[in-house]
């Protein structure tokens, strides 16, 4: 148990033994956030890495390949019978000012994600593949951060932003209200 402890509290974590005569002993481990492994799509938009948790996706395909069309004025992915909005992760992630990925000779790249009954096309410019990473939580000092659940740092050193898909939704869907309301 003595090297369990020294380990645990290396890694930032805690180790608390309660005993009751007669009840028995709790071992309660405590882990840092930091610790979590999450399996992950990476993504590129310009020279930014995120990486969105496979437990959200549900496939994921190049533009040239899919449907896109348009409802209302937003661009939308016909996809085994279903008409699904498309989340550019240029525009949710403040990109504006940076060319489509198509202007740049790149195949832009959609990666369909689900929460709750809410279906949608994340678009990016590229997809990396699958990686397992460590979760960072972000610092406090940043404040909220909607879409955003924290970072990782990958094997090369390189940083990548944690896509927390229902936030990211949610704050689609209200910028669409917001712009539907302002459209009337």
């Amino acid at each position: 148990l003595d090297v369990v402890r020294t380990n645990i509290e290396r890694l930032s974590g805690s180790v608390v033994v309660s005993s009751q005569v007669g009840q028995g002993t709790t071992f309660r481990l405590t882990l840092p956030l930091t610790l979590a492994l999450v399996q992950t799509m990476l993504v590129t938009v310009h020279k930014t890495l995120y990486a969105v948790p496979v437990t959200s996706i549900n496939g994921a395909m190049y533009v040239a390949e899919a449907e896109v069309s348009t409802v209302r004025g937003k661009p939308v992915l016909d996809w085994q019978g279903a008409t699904l909005p498309l989340i550019d992760l240029r525009e949710m992630f403040i990109h504006p000012h940076l060319t489509t990925g198509e202007a740049n000779g790149i195949k832009p790249s959609i990666v369909l994600v689900n929460w709750g009954k809410h279906r949608v096309g994340l678009v990016a410019d590229r997809i990396i593949g699958q990686q397992e990473i460590v979760v960072k939580s972000l610092s406090p000092l940043i404040g909220p951060t909607p879409g955003l659940s924290g970072a990782t740092i990958l094997g090369d050193g390189r940083i990548a932003l944690i896509v927390d898909v229902p936030g990211l939704v949610n704050k689609a869907l209200r910028a669409q209200r917001t712009s539907s309301k302002q459209g009337e």
